[in-house]
């Protein structure tokens, strides 16, 4: 199967291919039509009606993929509705009389997502969650009508034996950044399922550099992308990559990955406007960013003497950590009494009383617990109303908050760690965000921004990134934009693959 993606892009630069693959003259046609409703599923009226045009192509590519036995990734940005377009095709996929199994491996936070959107868009679907109370009953069960089975990554790695020894119709991983890493444990679990077709869901299906893409790539199609040593040697980090190359590239993936954007859809979203405020550090910050400063240096560059790079990279790290921390809330880092109130949290604290009092509901990201607890005291200490919400907060209690909030009669606010606010929620009470620190990914801030940035938000949206001057911060926002050129290389619409970019995401 992924022989058919060379063979695809040496048809598209003009090459007379023959071939004895059955499949060849519709998989062509399907390269040839991606993007257009060329054979219309006949969907419930019910789910016509709910569909948007863009989703019912998107439903129609999943299942054309599923047809030609092929796989892929859906990379349409955050909000577009990949998790309906995934039931639609389920759904039709058991309409059709399909009595197998699939699998739906989601983030922890997700679980409750899913269920509750194939409650209310897909009854008809048998969907049950796994457990580990209930994988006596999942091993025993014979394997007899359509199911859909919903387990997070967590329980896969954990019941790798299980998942692993059976062979499933469909497998869907949702939130599929999460596997961009090839040695990692949750990746190496998710390679060793089998089945028949296999879809990835993201909006950002590449984060750092093109790695990340080649791991989703080789999950839902293995060797679409050759083996990764001859992909390394290509577009691996610290490589010059010519255009030509890109060209190749974004040619090859064109039949497996389908990505629209907010703006190419034509949602008619309210406007989203976003602005970086650069704050002044206090004297007794900007003392102790500085002698940290210095500390770590110094012994970072005795590590690199003695060890060399390589094995200094968690002295660099914790470096970097220590140097955010005192841009964001000096009290976070051990053993350190901060006196001052920090500029950041002192001006979120004022600017979000303003929002309330002008009836806008408000999100608050950060990336340090400590920075969370001290904004939650701040806001305690102010009478300012709030809902928390961070890694320890159970998968019953968040749903429990988040629906509290975004059913809220009166203005809110809702703190959250980024990474838990990063994936699949929706948040549209709110159309005010503060990113109380850069991280070193756009896609990832973007990806927490759009849990209020979607379908069903009916206010402008005011996007705030807060920044210490002359920090380590304003370098953060350097390495965005170099990673961004390079996602845009790829998944960008417009012709950016005539220039020359190098795997650092210069041009």
């Amino acid at each position: 199967r992924s022989s058919i993606l060379e063979l695809l892009s040496l048809a598209e630069s003009g090459t007379k291919i023959i071939t004895d693959n059955p499949y060849w003259n519709d998989i062509y046609n399907f390269y040839k039509n991606i993007g257009s409703p060329q054979n219309k599923l006949d969907l419930p009226e019910r789910l016509q009606a709910i569909l948007k045009d863009y989703q019912v192509i998107g439903t129609q590519w999943i299942y054309d993929l599923y047809r030609l036995h092929l796989g892929g990734i859906l990379a349409d940005d955050m909000g577009l509705g990949k998790t309906l377009q995934v039931l639609t095709f389920l759904n039709q996929h058991k309409a059709e009389g399909h009595k197998t199994w699939s699998l739906v491996v989601v983030p922890t936070s997700l679980c409750f997502n899913w269920e509750n959107e194939a409650k209310k868009f897909t009854p008809e679907i048998d969907i049950e969650v796994f457990s580990a109370a209930k994988k006596k009953y999942f091993v025993e069960a014979p394997r007899e009508g359509h199911k859909v089975i919903i387990v997070t990554y967590g329980l896969l790695i954990e019941h790798e034996d299980f998942f692993a020894e059976n062979l499933w119709d469909i497998v869907i991983f949702d939130e599929a950044q999460n596997l961009k890493n090839l040695s990692s444990r949750r990746t190496s679990s998710a390679r060793t399922l089998k089945a028949k077709f296999k879809l990835a869901l993201s909006g950002t299906p590449l984060e750092n550099n093109y790695l990340d893409f080649f791991s989703l790539a080789d999950l839902v199609l293995p060797g679409s992308l050759g083996s990764y040593k001859s992909f390394n040697e290509v577009f691996g980090i610290g490589k010059s990559i010519e255009s030509e190359d890109l060209i190749h590239l974004r040619q090859k993936m064109k039949p497996i990955v389908l990505r629209r954007t907010k703006s190419s859809v034509n949602l008619n979203l309210p406007t989203k406007t976003e602005e970086s405020y650069h704050l002044d550090f206090t004297e007794e910050q900007i003392e102790l960013y500085r002698k940290l400063a210095l500390t770590h240096n110094e012994q970072v560059t005795q590590l690199i003497k003695d060890n060399g790079a390589a094995g200094s990279q968690i002295a660099m790290l914790t470096a970097l950590l220590r140097l955010r921390q005192v841009c964001s809330d000096p009290n976070g880092i051990p053993n350190i009494k901060f006196n001052d109130i920090p500029p950041k949290l002192g001006y979120i604290t004022d600017c979000v009383t303003e929002h309330l009092e002008s009836g806008r509901s408000v999100l608050v990201f950060t990336q340090f617990l400590a920075t969370l607890d001290s904004l939650s005291k701040m806001f305690v200490k102010n009478n300012i109303p709030f809902f928390t919400i961070h890694g320890a907060v159970s998968s019953k209690n968040r749903a429990v908050v988040l629906d509290q909030f975004q059913n809220s009669p009166t203005p809110q606010v809702l703190l959250m760690t980024l990474k838990t606010g990063g994936v699949g929620l929706n948040l549209t009470k709110a159309s005010v965000v503060y990113h109380i620190e850069p991280w070193w990914n756009p896609a990832v801030e973007n990806q927490a921004t759009d849990r209020v940035h979607r379908l069903g938000q009916q206010n402008d949206i005011q996007v705030y990134r807060l920044i210490m001057k002359d920090s380590v911060e304003e370098k953060i926002e350097l390495l965005k934009l170099r990673k961004k050129a390079y996602f845009d290389s790829l998944f960008s619409n417009e012709e950016s693959t005539t220039a020359t970019v190098d795997s650092n995401g210069n041009s």
